[in-house]
């Protein structure tokens, strides 16, 4: 049974698989799809579209914003029965894992935003596994430390926006720190680099073994928004620009000569419309198309859709990021707000080719609002 003690080992630290490099995410703009560039109206907004800051009126603080992404445990545990009888045959035993992916993501957000000026602190960690290549076995290891800020002004050009009335232009811009660890590489399984990195077990000591890279820099952002408001309607059409300057570089490279990820330039537009009944219950849908500027990705893959139906209290969501569903609820308890929900992740560089199933808990405490 070696060779499932050496799967038991490397699943038992922190582990990863390549997909997008995002710096935050909203979770709601989760589980709405993504689709969150023109809707970003969250403490996330930042890290959506500058632009959107122009509709923001009064002093609002998030000071305690917490999130933690990992599989869909639900789903593991309702499969736990079928790696009860593995096989000694350390072919048959890839093949069972070929695939499969571990994930946890885990972070910390503060947010201001005074008028049409925004700040957001942040500190996140996440680290993905995937195990593919019923050839030679390959584990592709994705790891990312991030600490940092965003700080955004948005300057309305036009128009004059109401809550309930008006319309409105606006430019934003937002200039951003980062300072990142990192590793994306894949080593062979039974590689004694990797097996050696393992038995470390301690996790720092496993990351530097297996190539932690470090570096950073500032990067900007800029967005467009167009927004018009009724009583009961709002509709909005927005472009966001996301690293049109990007300076996040590798400082120190791995004893691999490996670097960090890197915030590769991104073109996205966005468009939502919303219903107000009767100031109780919303109902809107959301629509991003993202990466512009990709040429080598299919029309679907950049496709993000959402909707929200919702009271002050409580909240569903559902949405489709390139072509997997996500789900899920939200509750205003006062003090604390919740967030709860189910989404797919796109692990490979294809229209749904390698799919993993997560969960998110969010959990957002004293917020304070002061709307003008």
């Amino acid at each position: 049974m070696n060779y499932v003690i050496i799967f038991f080992i490397l699943f038992s630290s922190l582990s990863f698989s390549f997909e997008n490099v995002y710096v935050r995410r909203s979770a709601k703009g989760t589980l709405m799809g993504d689709a969150f560039t023109s809707y970003a109206n969250d403490e996330f907004t930042l890290f959506y579209n500058p632009a959107l800051l122009a509709r923001n009126k009064g002093f609002k603080f998030y000071p305690l914003n917490i999130n933690i992404n990992t599989l869909d445990i639900l789903k593991e545990l309702d499969e736990a029965d079928k790696y009860e009888d593995l096989s000694d045959d350390p072919n048959e035993l890839f093949s069972e894992f070929q695939g499969k992916d571990l994930h946890i993501d885990a972070g910390y957000t503060a947010t201001i935003k005074m008028g049409n000026l925004g700040l957001t602190a942040f500190f996140a960690e996440s680290a993905t596994l995937g195990l593919t290549n019923s050839i030679s076995p390959t584990v592709e290891v994705n790891y990312k430390l991030d600490s940092g800020f965003i700080v955004g002004y948005a300057q309305p050009l036009g128009g004059n926006l109401r809550a309930n009335s008006g319309s409105q232009y606006a430019l934003g811009a937002s200039l951003k720190y980062i300072k990142r660890e990192g590793i994306q590489t894949d080593f062979l399984l039974f590689s004694p680099t990797f097996v050696a990195a393992i038995s470390n077990g301690d996790v720092k000591d496993t990351l530097d073994a297996l190539g932690k890279a470090s570096g950073g820099g500032w990067g900007v952002d800029l967005g467009f928004d167009y927004i018009k408001r009724t009583s009961s309607m709002e509709y909005a059409f927005s472009l966001a620009l996301k690293d049109i300057v990007s300076g996040v570089r590798t400082k120190s490279e791995s004893i691999y000569g490996t670097g960090i990820q890197e915030q590769n330039f991104q073109a996205n537009i966005g468009t939502h419309i919303r219903f107000d009944f009767s100031d109780v219950i919303e109902l809107a849908f959301s629509m991003d198309i993202r990466s512009l500027q990709d040429t080598t990705q299919s029309f679907a893959s950049k496709m993000r859709i959402g909707a929200e139906l919702g009271t002050p209290i409580l909240s569903v969501y559902a949405g489709n990021n390139s072509g997997y569903f996500s789900y899920g609820i939200f509750t205003n308890l006062g003090i604390a707000r919740i967030y709860l929900g189910l989404y797919g992740a796109e692990l490979g560089q294809d229209y749904k080719l390698e799919k993993s199933d997560r969960m998110l808990i969010y959990l957002s405490l004293f917020n304070i609002k002061f709307d003008a």
